[in-house]
């Protein structure tokens, strides 16, 4: 049985969120904030989210300029995490900083190892 991409779609944004938003609250944890709550986290994390989807939409709209927008993208979701965090957990921009690039850093580390499980899994299935 098929999931259907729209599906597909909707559950990985669920999960990335709540995997997203559980990162940020252990970077949180590891710089000893004052606010360590999941719901700071989810809040900075869904609105990043919600930017990249719709700067993503922007780039698949317009074929011809998907590279820079993917760029700029990028660039964009980098500064206002920085902001978001710097906003919400009441920080100065170095520690900002620091608890972006902590969070940044673990989640590659964890999209990493989920990637593998997943590659390991196709492969598994693949096999039968």
């Amino acid at each position: 049985m098929a999931v259907s991409p729209v599906v597909a779609q909707i559950i990985s944004f669920v999960v990335m969120t709540i995997l997203g938003s559980l990162i940020l609250m252990l970077s949180a944890k590891i710089f000893k904030l004052k606010d360590q709550s999941f719901m700071t986290a989810l809040k900075i994390v869904l609105i990043l989210y919600v930017i990249t989807l719709v700067l993503g939409l922007i780039g698949l709209a317009a074929l011809n300029i998907a590279l820079i927008m993917s760029i700029l993208s990028f660039i964009v979701v980098i500064a206002l995490g920085i902001y978001l965090i710097k906003k919400f957990y009441k920080l100065d921009w170095g520690k900002a900083v620091l608890v972006w690039l902590v969070w940044f850093i673990l989640s590659l580390i964890v999209g990493f190892i989920i990637g593998l499980i997943l590659l390991a899994i196709g492969l598994g299935i693949a096999a039968v």
